[in-house]
């Protein structure tokens, strides 16, 4: 018991620890490489304002790897939209619960296709613009996760990242770590992780030049998230560094008992990077769940000037 007190001891400490590594190795990245993650990475996620570490599903794994504790045996998840009319993004997960910790796998892209390229034609005062073909663009992300429960309110969780970038003749590889855990104190659920905790870079080559090298920076980001009940209702809150500002999300989540908990309406307010600068949001939802099988809907309020919003759809099965 003694032992079990001290491992517990140490692993707040640990807890505490990565938060203090994390803020003080803010200023050693850069964030030039694009997270699709940033996205969400379900309508569940993104419905209560795009907060992070308190998915149900296997869909976590894009999440805090920690999370993952709340897969009973074995889940999936689907996940497929596209923003702006344009940009393909989806993701599928896969999580099974084993004698020695819950094992998950993910993979998310976002792409264009069909993207027209251009030149010059002619020279002087007569040059003009013309199509000269056509390429595509995709960023790609896979996870494999770990996750082990020291108690049943201490958890941990680990993600191996690959990453992978193609824009016409230009493709990009590098490789990352995700550490998160969570902790329950009383009714108030903890998350806290780091994605990319190693200072790495996407290194870039050109398969029409050979001569050539390029490389991104990942960004270190660092979220931290909240969650309390009120009866049937779930406040959460969040503070995020993306790798270029501090971020706060805020989200409820209304389950009424009356219903058996199979509905769920949600509400959100989340800030963004948009460069430099901050914008926010807002975004509604509503879930369902229906003995193992997740139906989740998301509304995402958008500042593009021709398009009102963006509509998010996710199915899960939990077993």
């Amino acid at each position: 018991m003694k032992l079990k007190s001290q491992c517990i001891k140490h692993i707040q400490q640990w807890m505490v620890g990565l938060f203090v590594v994390c803020l003080s190795s803010i200023s050693i990245h850069a964030a030039s490489y694009l997270m699709i993650t940033d996205l969400g990475s379900s309508a569940e996620m993104i419905r209560r304002g795009n907060i992070e570490g308190f998915s149900v599903g296997s869909n976590a794994i894009f999440e805090n790897p920690a999370s993952l504790h709340k897969v009973n045996l074995l889940s999936t998840s689907v996940f497929s939209s596209q923003i702006m009319n344009e940009v393909s993004y989806r993701n599928v997960s896969l999580a099974f619960n084993s004698d020695i910790g819950v094992f998950g796998f993910g993979y998310m892209d976002a792409g264009v296709d069909d993207i027209i390229k251009t030149k010059l034609s002619g020279t002087g005062e007569n040059a003009i613009v013309i199509a000269d073909g056509v390429f595509s663009y995709k960023n790609r992300v896979i996870k494999v996760g770990y996750q082990n429960s020291i108690t049943e309110t201490l958890h941990i969780g680990v993600n191996a990242v690959g990453y992978m970038n193609e824009i016409h003749t230009y493709k990009g590889s590098g490789y990352n770590l995700d550490v998160g855990a969570m902790y329950s104190f009383s009714e108030l659920d903890v998350s806290l992780f780091a994605r990319n905790l190693i200072p790495t870079k996407i290194e870039y080559s050109d398969s029409e030049d050979d001569s050539y090298k390029g490389e991104e920076s990942l960004p270190l980001q660092v979220i931290f998230s909240a969650a309390y009940p009120f009866g049937d209702l779930d406040i959460l809150g969040q503070l995020k560094f993306d790798g270029v500002n501090s971020l706060m999300s805020g989200g409820l989540d209304y389950t009424p008992s009356f219903l058996f908990n199979m509905l769920t309406l949600s509400a959100g307010y989340k800030e963004f990077s948009v460069l430099d600068n901050i914008s926010n949001t807002i975004t509604l939802g509503v879930g369902l769940n229906l003995w193992g099988l997740s139906l989740d809907y998301a509304y995402e309020k958008s500042d593009h000037f021709e398009y009102d919003a963006n509509n998010f759809a996710s199915v899960g099965f939990d077993f």
